[in-house]
C-alpha cells in the first residue's frame, strides 16, 4: 500500500446521514481548517498535477493564486476553469509529492463535479448540501468510481484477532478496547482531519453488502483497494457534540 500523504489532507466527504458514523462538523473550525465561502472561484490554469485519483491546481484569477485539491479532471496549463471554494488548509504536505502547500482549498471541483458529488451524497444519505457540511461529497470521487467493485466479497482476514465486520458489529461490546485484524475494501477516504486519515471498508457482509466500519489512521490507501486493517476497536465511541460512533477502529494500520 502506498502511505501516500498525498492528496486531500483535511475535510472531503463528511457527515453521513445516520449519526453514528457521522465525523465532527467541519464548519466548527479545527486546527489550521477554515471554511472557505460557498461560491464558485474562476481562473485560468497555472500549474496542475495529478495525484492519487486527485487534480492539485494552481488557480490564477489574474490577481492572486491559489491552490485547489479536486476531485481527479483533465485540465492543462492555460484552461479557464471554475471551482468550487471549498475548504481552506493552511502548512498541508504532500508526501508523495514531496509539496508543502502554505494555503491549499479543497473542493468538490467544478460546477458538473459538485452536482455529481452532492447525487452521489444524497444516495448515500447524506444529509444537506456539501457546502452546507464543510464537505466535498468525497465518499466515491469522480474518476475513481470504477474502482470499487460492487457487491465484492472480501476474504476474511486470518488470525487469532481476524473478524469479518459483520462479527465486529455483533460482538462490539466483547471487543470493545481489544486489537482487532479486519479486511475489506476501501470504500471513503478522508485525509487529515484531526491529524488522522479516515477510511471506510465494506467487506461484502450485511443486507446487500451493506456492513461498514470507519478506521483513523495514519496510512493512506486509495479507494477500491483492498486492505487489512490492524488496530483497536471502541464501541460507542462519543467524539462530542454529538458526534458518535458505534464501532470504530482507530489508530489503525492500513496494509
Amino acid at each position: 500500500m502506498k502511505k501516500a500523504n498525498i492528496l486531500i489532507g483535511t475535510i472531503l466527504g463528511l457527515a453521513l446521514a445516520v449519526p453514528v458514523y457521522a465525523m465532527p462538523d467541519m464548519t466548527k473550525t479545527t486546527q489550521g481548517v477554515t471554511p472557505a465561502s460557498i461560491t464558485f472561484q474562476k481562473g485560468k490554469v497555472a500549474e496542475t498535477m495529478n495525484s492519487g485519483g486527485y487534480t492539485y491546481i494552481l488557480l490564477d484569477n489574474g490577481s492572486t493564486k491559489t491552490w485547489f485539491a479536486t476531485p481527479e479532471m483533465q485540465v492543462k496549463v492555460g484552461d479557464e476553469v471554475e471551482l468550487e471554494s471549498g475548504m481552506q488548509v493552511e502548512g498541508f504536505t504532500s508526501k508523495t509529492l514531496n509539496k508543502k502547500f502554505d494555503h491549499i482549498i479543497f473542493s468538490a471541483g467544478t460546477p458538473e463535479q459538485a452536482a455529481h458529488m452532492k447525487a452521489t451524497s444524497d444516495k448515500m444519505g447524506n444529509m444537506g448540501s456539501m457546502s452546507d457540511m464543510g464537505s466535498m461529497g468525497m465518499s466515491v470521487p469522480r474518476g475513481q468510481d470504477s474502482k470499487i467493485i460492487q457487491g465484492l466479497k472480501v476474504e476474511k482476514a486470518t488470525g487469532a484477532n481476524a473478524y469479518n465486520i459483520e462479527e465486529i458489529i455483533n460482538q462490539a461490546k466483547e471487543l470493545n478496547n481489544k486489537t482487532i485484524q479486519v479486511k475489506g475494501q476501501v470504500v471513503r477516504v478522508l485525509p487529515g482531519i484531526m491529524k488522522r486519515n479516515w477510511v471506510h471498508i465494506k467487506d461484502g457482509t450485511g443486507t446487500n453488502g451493506a456492513n461498514e466500519i470507519v478506521v483513523t489512521t495514519q496510512d493512506l490507501p486509495t479507494i477500491g483497494q483492498i486492505v487489512t486493517v490492524t488496530g483497536v476497536l471502541h464501541a460507542k465511541k462519543d467524539f462530542g457534540s454529538g458526534y458518535k460512533y458505534k464501532t470504530i477502529i482507530e489508530d489503525a494500520t492500513v496494509k
